[in-house]
């Protein structure tokens, strides 16, 4: 065997599902070795909210009314924050997640909603 490429990796080495909540593995002469759990992943996958839901810009005398709707400015980018919800990189409190100066929420259906934050009224 060559020492500079080492062993081939298992098979399962490339399949995300056989590890999909771990934050790092290492394969060292042949034996997994699997890290800490990212505790900041969400349980399952999040969904960014409708497009015209929470746009500050779609907003007229048609929308429905609801007690509290947050709305967001323009330049707020809510598909990348929800993206890196679900890679991991918000801090995760529940159902709660903080990223990029903004606070969102997930419904039981897993869309996330903007709470707060930068660009949130």
């Amino acid at each position: 065997m060559d020492r500079s490429t080492g062993p081939p990796a298992p098979a399962f080495w490339a399949s995300r599902t056989v590890l999909p909540r771990v934050s790092a593995a290492v394969c060292r002469g042949g034996i997994v070795v699997v890290m800490d759990a990212n505790p900041n992943l969400p349980p399952r996958r999040v969904t960014p909210p409708n497009k015209d839901r929470h746009r500050i810009a779609r907003i007229d005398q048609r929308t429905r009314a609801r007690a509290t709707t947050s709305v967001v400015e323009s330049w707020v980018d809510l598909a990348g924050d929800v993206a890196a919800i679900n890679r991991g990189e918000a801090i995760r409190q529940g159902e709660t997640y903080y990223i990029n100066g903004r606070t969102h929420r997930v419904k039981a259906n897993g869309a996330a909603f903007p709470v707060s934050g930068d660009g949130v009224h």
